[in-house]
């Protein structure tokens, strides 16, 4: 999505059906407050009505994901963090809590065909040793290792 957003190639998906988000007044504010920003990477969302907002389109890369936990996750986020004064670090920012929403979560169980593609794509990901909030993304076990976790050596 960063790299897309440096080439202003922003893929948008239009929704067949709009989702409808309700908000809490402080997060509402800081989504409505940013709409231009979350424009730039994709989503045309607009205010609907007392504490809701309508998201009418979204960026294709976040596929099938919650979008409307998306939403009010981001709104919490800018909220209590609030959002650096830099626009790149805003965007950056934004993307990295978006990111953290496509992640694996913890007891998701993946095939050997997601396995090896998700693999791949951390060859191709700058970073990806860490994830936006600074965690080790994989770790790396020796044999020794290993057998001391066995209790073989």
């Amino acid at each position: 999505m960063k790299l897309a957003r440096d080439n202003k190639s922003v893929e948008k998906q239009i929704l067949l059906l709009p989702e409808v988000v309700n908000l809490e007044p402080i997060p509402m504010s800081m989504i409505i407050e940013n709409i231009d920003l979350l424009t730039d990477i994709g989503f045309v969302i607009e205010p609907f009505g007392d504490g809701m907002v309508v998201v009418r389109e979204v960026p294709a890369l976040i596929g099938d994901s919650d979008i409307k936990q998306i939403i009010i996750d981001l709104g919490d986020d800018i909220s209590s963090a609030g959002l650096p004064s830099s626009y790149n670090a805003k965007i950056d920012l934004i993307l990295g809590n978006i990111a953290c929403h496509r992640s694996v979560r913890s007891g998701r169980s993946l095939n050997e065909t997601e396995m090896n593609e998700l693999l791949r794509e951390m060859e191709r990901t700058p970073n990806s040793g860490q994830c936006n909030h600074g965690r080790p993304t994989s770790i790396s076990l020796s044999l020794k290792d290993i057998e001391k976790l066995f209790n073989r050596t």
